[in-house]
């Protein structure tokens, strides 16, 4: 017979195991007595419990025969399977790792029967926080919340190890860092993020309110743009610090930053562009436009060779106009100056027409001379007649009114040099300008003329100033004064072919710059679009101008409406003694009806009654009911000598209608009054 043992026991192990033995002892008598002998079943069982379970059974077989002699077989079977409850597994892992005492912190993980690797991952990382927060009750809220539905999720795990969600692991802020994990740093998180966590101390106040304004952003993005010189000198510290102090950020505080010396050009355009300039030093700039011509007025026809047919015409495309009222034109300049380069408007000087008398001009610069210093930027326009003796004509008040005057480029440069300003522009619109050169050249001055000696058809410098303040794409980028030079000789390639062949073929600017520093000055930073590239080619406008010469002769303005059966025509005129500059002329068509405008006709009281000035519309021009047009300007209309005193004029428009076919309207008198001085 042959012994047999048997034995299963199944079961999963979990936690730390106590050693516990368990001695089962079956015998198992069998008598079987028979004639010629007997034999005798022995089985014993052994079951050992330790981290797994060890099932022993011992079969003995014992035979006695007939001659009293013994036969004994012996059979063991060892079968060994885990089996333990899943709190003995806790306590074991725990108290393998020497953290018994965290038991009851732990034991709600037991619940789905299992603890895995995720669990003791959570085991070990709380075991690694210093003691303080593992005494933490915040933390110890955030174990529980965790463990409390019998398992541990990654998502649970990831965040546990990041209490305050600012992207910051615990244990990086507190042994790198030496910050509290349980207060979220998003200041400091960012810094890591653009690899300037050493500035953490600057800005480390910003962190106060646990949220990362915009304005905190973008001022530390400012500061991580400025050159090292920047980011360590005394002054800038002490004025971000201020900024800093109360943990948060105003628009004027961010707006101030960006100009230490508040004197309208930001610090890093003063760094990177207009490097002549100290963005810690106060650099203030001086503008003075000075000239004798009236923009805004059509010129007599033999001093339209000024603008060749191609540039009017390109000029033309500009919002379809010609010419540009003088207030749109004095307005344009302020808001471009003041408003946009932010120069202060008590440092704005603008003298047109009769105002640019040879007074004002030394008035202005010794005003400047008393007010300015040595790291000022003064820019003086001047616009007039010239010749090639280095003289320009300004105004002079005389007994009966104004005459021009000469003035020499030698006197002005006398009047400049009280200026302690280290840097000095001039530029001058005027025939022979070239000769200011030798008159005013200074190791502290740069000079632009329009032309050389000759004769100037083109009023470049006034041009481009207006030009910028009038276009929408001009200018294009920042204007440093060799740009303004350059674009003068027709280089600027927004400007549309036709005005610039016209400035190259008609213009020949000079310019002295002995330092070679043109580049480096500016007239400000204002850039009207961001983009890089031209987007509208020929917008630049057309100026015409009232000549210095005609405005001694004392020009008047007059404008009025005169209303006839539903049809308003309103007209303005500019004359003077001995010209009519222009008659502008607008209808309203106020009738139920459409009508069509075939002529529109001028005459003065002074001329014979068969003559007028007149102009047909081919095809006509129609107005539908409520429509308002212009029905054009008449320009250079001249005034005979012995006409004076008041005096009239009347329009005439001839229409065609439905209702009434052909019919010649009479509008009128509209008044002008030609005075002699």
């Amino acid at each position: 017979m042959q012994p047999h043992a048997k034995a299963f026991i199944g079961g999963r192990q979990m936690g730390k195991n106590i050693l516990m033995s368990l001695l089962i002892v079956v015998v198992l008598v069998s008598a079987c007595i028979e004639e010629e002998g007997s034999t005798t079943i022995t089985e014993t069982t052994t079951v050992t419990k330790t981290e797994t379970l060890t099932t022993t059974t011992t079969k003995t077989i014992t035979t006695t025969g007939y001659s009293n002699t013994t036969t004994s077989m012996i059979e063991t079977t060892t079968t060994t399977t885990t089996t333990m409850e899943k709190s003995d597994a806790l306590k074991a892992y725990l108290q393998s790792k020497g953290w018994s005492s965290e038991y009851d912190l732990f034991k709600p993980m037991l619940r789905d029967n299992q603890l895995g690797n995720i669990e003791k991952q959570l085991i070990d990382y709380f075991n690694s926080l210093p003691d303080d927060y593992q005494k933490n009750s915040k933390v110890l809220e955030i174990v529980n919340s965790i463990v409390i539905d019998g398992e541990v999720t990654e998502s649970e795990l990831k965040d546990f190890r990041d209490w305050d969600g600012d992207g910051l692991s615990n244990l990086e802020e507190v042994n790198k860092y030496n910050m509290d994990p349980l207060q979220p740093t998003p200041v400091l998180v960012y810094l890591i993020q653009k690899n300037e966590s050493d500035e953490y101390q600057l800005f480390r106040n910003f962190d106060s309110d646990d949220i990362m304004q915009s304005l905190e952003k973008q001022l530390i993005d400012y500061f991580n743009s400025l050159p090292k010189k920047y980011k360590e000198n005394q002054n800038v510290l002490e004025l971000l610090s201020k900024i800093v102090k109360d943990g948060k950020v105003t628009e004027n505080e961010w707006n101030t930053f960006q100009d230490w010396d508040n004197d309208g050009i930001s610090n890093l355009f003063e760094i990177y562009y207009f490097t002549l300039a100290d963005p810690l030093i106060r650099n203030d700039r001086y503008v003075i436009i000075f000239t004798a011509h009236r923009p805004g007025l059509v010129k007599p026809p033999s001093q339209e060779h000024y603008y060749e047919e191609g540039a009017r015409e390109c000029a033309q495309r500009f919002e379809g106009n010609r010419t540009y009222s003088f207030k749109k034109v004095v307005n344009s300049l302020y808001n471009f100056f003041v408003n946009d380069e932010k120069i202060p408007a008590e440092n704005f000087y603008l003298y047109i027409g009769k105002n640019a008398t040879i007074d004002n001009l030394e008035k202005v610069l010794k005003e400047i001379s008393e007010k300015s210093d040595e790291n000022d930027f003064i820019y003086l326009f001047l616009t007039a007649h010239g010749n090639e003796k280095g003289e320009i004509w300004f105004f002079e008040e005389v007994d009966n009114g104004l005459k021009l005057t000469d003035v020499k480029y030698s006197t002005i440069g006398k009047w400049l040099d009280n200026i302690e300003s280290r840097y000095q522009i001039v530029a001058i619109d005027a025939c022979g300008s070239g000769s200011a050169i030798d008159a005013l050249k200074d190791e502290h001055r740069i000079i632009l003329t329009s032309v050389n000696y000759e004769i100037a058809r083109t009023l470049p410098y006034l041009h481009l100033l207006v030009g910028m303040s009038l276009s929408e794409w001009y200018p294009e980028s920042y204007i440093s004064i060799r740009k303004l030079y350059e674009d003068a000789r027709g280089f600027n390639k927004c400007m549309c072919e036709e005005m610039r062949n016209h400035l190259r073929e008609e213009s020949n600017p000079q310019i002295f710059d002995a330092n070679n520093v043109s580049d480096k000055i500016y007239i400000g930073e204002y850039v009207r679009s961001d983009n890089n590239t031209c987007t509208r080619f020929g917008d630049f406008p057309l100026l015409v101008f009232v000549d210095a010469e005609d405005l001694t002769k004392e020009i008047h303005f007059t404008s009025a409406v005169v209303s006839v059966d539903e049809l308003s025509v309103s007209s303005s005129s500019s004359f003077s003694t001995t010209l009519v500059y222009s008659v502008s002329i607008w209808i309203q068509n106020n009738r139920s009806e459409e009508i069509q405008v075939r002529k529109v006709s001028l005459h003065f009281d002074w001329m014979p009654n068969d003559q007028m000035f007149s102009h047909e519309f081919e095809p006509p021009k129609t107005l539908e009911s409520g429509d308002k047009a212009s029905l054009g300007r008449f320009s250079t209309i001249p005034i005979p000598k012995s006409v004076y005193g008041l005096h009239s004029y009347y329009i005439y428009i001839e229409t065609w209608g439905p209702a009434n076919g052909v019919k010649v309207w009479k509008f009128g008198p509209y008044s002008i009054n030609i005075t002699r001085t």
